[in-house]
């Protein structure tokens, strides 16, 4: 018998509608100012302007964190920064990952579908074996919402032809009542 161990929770889900006019306004007028190897915006509170798209980020965070942590009725995830990302042809996402932050997660607002993923790397460098990839790429589609654990690392190829890439990223934190007084473990925040 072979039992997997340690994989990684990685949430998929789709927002279920077109940005409106607004959002898009607002997402088009950011000042997008140089990253390591894309544009990033100026702004790292997008979604403080946008609170009904907000909203509805952070009702998909929860049914994912509800899932992976199974949360009590006293604790939430709540979004804390959110930007966004322009990478255009010959640019690309350096391998990365987010610090204060326990779940991240990226919106598709203008992707290839054929062409654009978000590929996450693990830190084991296994020998050869079934299990032997390092990352796994996921396929962007426009209006995909991806939500993974923060100290998970990822990158974007560098995009070699079509339109920029856009993505909605964000970072959460919890709040509320986590674990339980007869295991010591407790905690408000």
């Amino acid at each position: 018998m072979i039992n997997h161990a340690f994989s990684v929770p990685v949430g998929q889900y789709d927002l279920n509608r077109e940005l409106t006019k607004q959002e898009k306004d607002f997402l088009d007028s950011l000042e997008m100012v140089d990253n390591q190897h894309n544009l990033v915006s100026d702004n790292s509170y997008v979604l403080e302007t946008l609170s009904e798209l907000k909203k509805e980020l952070e009702n998909i965070v929860n049914t994912y964190a509800n899932e992976i942590f199974n949360l009590t009725d006293d604790a939430e995830l709540y979004i804390t920064q959110s930007w966004v990302n322009h990478t255009n042809v010959g640019q690309r996402h350096h391998k990365h990952y987010h610090y204060n932050s326990l779940i991240s997660g990226s919106l598709y607002i203008d992707v290839e579908p054929m062409r654009d993923a978000i590929e996450l790397w693990r830190d084991e460098k296994p020998f050869f074996n079934l299990y032997k990839d390092t990352s796994s790429w996921f396929p962007c589609e426009k209006g995909r919402v991806y939500l993974f654990p923060s100290h998970i690392e990822h990158s974007v190829r560098t995009v070699e032809s079509g339109n920029t890439r856009v993505s909605l990223a964000f970072n959460t934190f919890i709040k509320g009542a986590i674990g339980t007084k007869q295991t010591m473990t407790r905690l408000i925040i």
